[in-house]
C-alpha cells in the first residue's frame, strides 16, 4: 500500500474534435497538471496545433503533459489532408466527413488509452464509448459536459411546465415558471428539440449570409466605433467574400486603421483581455460567454443555436450585456434565412459603447461579475477547492487510500 501511494497519478483526456468542446477540456487538462497530475491529451494532428502553445507554456513551469497524436482518416472519409475538426469545414459535406472520421477513430483511441493504463479518463460527453474502456479498465471516467447551470435549469422548467405551448405564435413572449429570476423567451428561439423532435445533430461555427455581412458592415460604421472583426465564412477566398458583401465606404474605414478584418481564427481570450477591447459581440457560445465574463468584458449578445439562447437569458439575468435582437434557433451552421437588420445591430452597440448611465451599470456589473471568477479560481476559491477534491476522489479509488 505503501508503494501504491507513491505512484504518479495519470490521467487521459479525451476531447471532441471541434474547438469549442477541445479548448476547455484542454484547460480542464493544463489545471490538472498543475496539481501534479500526469496528463495525457489524445487527439490529432492538425487539432494538435489549437492548443500546444499552451502546453508547451505549461511544461516550461514543469507540468507534465503529453499530447498523443493520431492520424485522421481523412482519405477514408473524403475530406482535404488538414480538414480534422467541424469548425474547419467548409460545407455540410464535409461536416459530414469529419463526423464519420471521428467515428473511425475510436478503435484507435481505445487502442492507444488500454496502452496508456491511466488511474482515470476525462472525456467529452460525445465520446460515450470510453465508459466501455474504463470498464475494461476498472479505472473511472469522467464526463466533460460543456453547458452551464442556467442551460439545465430552463430545459427543466420548459419541460415541466411546458410554456411554449400555451401561447398563440412563434414570436409571442412567454414567462418560464419555476425559475428565481424573470426569464422571458419566444418560442422562434427554443431549439427544435423543446418544440418537437430533433433533426439531427448541429455543428458549433455560425456562417452568416453576405445580405447579414453587409447589415453588420453598415452597423459598424454607423457607430463609428474601432473594431476588430473576424469574418468566418464558406471555402471563398477572404479577399472574393469582401468584394461580395463589402460597402465601398466601409473598405475606406478599414484603411483609414478605424477598423480590422481578420478572416479564421484569432486568439479570442488574448483579445477579451486587452485593456483596448470594450465590447465583444457574441453568439453566446458557452466558451465565448465564460471568456468574457472572466474578462469583465461587456457583450453584445446574438445567439444562434444550441443553448445559446439560454446563454443569453444568462447574461441578461447578470446584467453584463445587450442583445441585438435575434428570436430564431436554427437547426444548421449557415444563417441564411434571417438578417438582423443595420438599426438593430447599431442601436445596441451605440447603447453598449455610449457614457450614459445604463452602460456605464452594465460595464460596471461586467467587473464586478470578473472579479467573481477570479476569486472563485486562486486558492482557497470554490474552484479551486472543487478541483482539488475532485483530485483526491480519483487519488483514493486509484491508489486505496483513505480520503482523511
Amino acid at each position: 500500500m505503501a508503494q501504491k501511494n507513491c505512484e504518479e497519478l495519470h490521467v487521459v483526456f479525451v476531447p471532441y474534435l471541434t474547438p469549442s468542446h477541445m479548448i476547455p477540456l484542454v484547460d480542464t487538462a493544463r489545471l490538472f497538471a498543475s496539481h501534479g497530475v500526469k496528463v495525457s491529451i489524445i487527439t490529432t494532428p492538425y487539432n494538435a496545433l489549437l492548443f500546444e502553445s499552451s502546453i508547451d507554456h505549461a511544461a516550461d513551469l514543469g507540468h507534465k503533459i503529453f499530447v498523443h497524436k493520431l492520424k485522421f482518416p481523412s482519405a477514408e472519409v473524403g475530406v482535404p489532408e488538414g480538414i480534422e475538426n467541424f469548425s474547419a469545414t467548409t460545407s455540410q459535406e464535409m461536416a459530414t466527413g469529419v463526423f464519420m472520421g471521428i467515428a473511425l477513430l475510436q478503435k484507435p483511441m481505445e487502442d492507444l488509452i488500454v496502452d496508456l493504463r491511466p488511474h482515470c479518463v476525462v472525456s467529452d460527453l460525445l465520446l460515450p464509448w470510453t465508459v466501455d474502456v474504463a470498464e475494461q479498465l476498472k479505472i473511472p471516467r469522467l464526463t466533460f459536459y460543456p453547458n452551464n447551470v442556467m442551460f439545465h435549469c430552463v430545459e427543466h422548467c420548459l419541460k415541466l411546465y411546458t410554456p411554449h405551448e400555451k401561447v398563440s405564435s412563434d414570436s409571442e413572449s412567454f414567462l418560464i415558471p419555476g425559475l428565481p429570476d424573470k426569464i422571458e423567451m419566444k418560442r422562434s428561439q427554443l431549439p427544435d428539440g423543446v418544440k418537437s423532435n430533433p433533426e439531427g445533430p448541429y455543428w458549433d461555427m455560425g456562417r452568416f449570409s453576405d445580405a447579414q455581412l453587409t447589415e453588420i458592415s453598415l452597423a459598424l460604421e454607423a457607430s463609428n466605433s474601432s473594431f476588430l472583426w473576424v469574418v468566418r465564412k464558406g471555402d471563398k477566398t477572404q479577399e472574393n467574400e469582401q468584394e461580395n458583401w463589402m460597402p465601398a465606404s466601409f473598405k475606406g474605414k478599414i484603411l483609414t486603421n478605424k477598423g480590422l478584418i481578420v478572416g479564421g481564427w484569432v486568439p479570442q481570450l488574448k483579445i477579451l483581455n486587452h485593456p483596448a477591447t470594450g465590447a465583444f459581440m457574441t453568439h453566446c457560445g458557452w466558451n465565448s460567454t465564460l471568456e468574457s465574463l472572466t474578462a469583465g468584458v461587456p457583450m453584445l449578445t446574438w445567439p444562434l443555436f444550441a443553448e445559446q439562447f439560454y446563454n443569453e437569458k444568462l447574461v441578461e439575468v447578470l446584467g453584463c450585456g445587450v442583445g441585438v435582437g435575434a428570436e430564431v434557433w436554427h437547426v444548421t451552421f449557415d444563417i441564411k434565412d434571417t438578417i438582423i437588420k443595420k438599426e438593430e445591430i447599431e442601436a445596441s452597440l451605440k447603447m453598449l459603447m455610449s457614457t450614459s448611465t445604463e452602460s456605464k451599470k452594465i460595464r460596471s456589473r461586467a467587473k464586478d461579475i470578473e472579479a467573481m471568477v477570479k476569486r472563485a479560481m486562486e486558492k482557497g476559491g470554490s474552484s479551486y477547492n472543487h478541483l482539488t477534491s475532485l483530485i483526491q476522489e480519483i487519488k483514493c479509488h486509484a491508489f486505496g487510500i483513505s480520503k482523511e
